[in-house]
């Protein structure tokens, strides 16, 4: 499984150009927020231990003009800024998978 952490692929605007690309040619297929980036069954492994949850980021760590929430600035920069994501795409990604 592959993590990705979009604050910093997309510090860059040639980072958040592959970032966008990956996700309109499906390389990406899933992008959640904080601790809604792991799958039921990694959810399980916490079952008796709850530390064994894959964790989120921590965007509390990083400095102030740094924080962004996830799908608020795939939103306006993958589709209304670059249109590089469909607004269908950008449903699939953030909601429905």
């Amino acid at each position: 499984m592959i993590h990705t952490v979009l604050h910093l692929i997309c510090k860059h605007a040639a980072q958040a150009w592959k970032f966008f690309n990956s996700l309109s040619f499906s390389f990406v297929q899933l992008v959640g927020t904080d601790h809604c980036t792991y799958n039921s069954t990694q959810k399980a492994l916490g079952i008796d231990d709850f530390r064994k949850i894959p964790n989120g980021n921590f965007q509390f760590l990083l400095p102030k003009e740094n924080r962004r929430e996830n799908a608020s600035y795939l939103g306006h920069n993958g589709v209304q800024e670059s249109g590089q994501i469909s607004v269908t795409k950008f449903v699939r990604v953030t909601i429905t998978e």
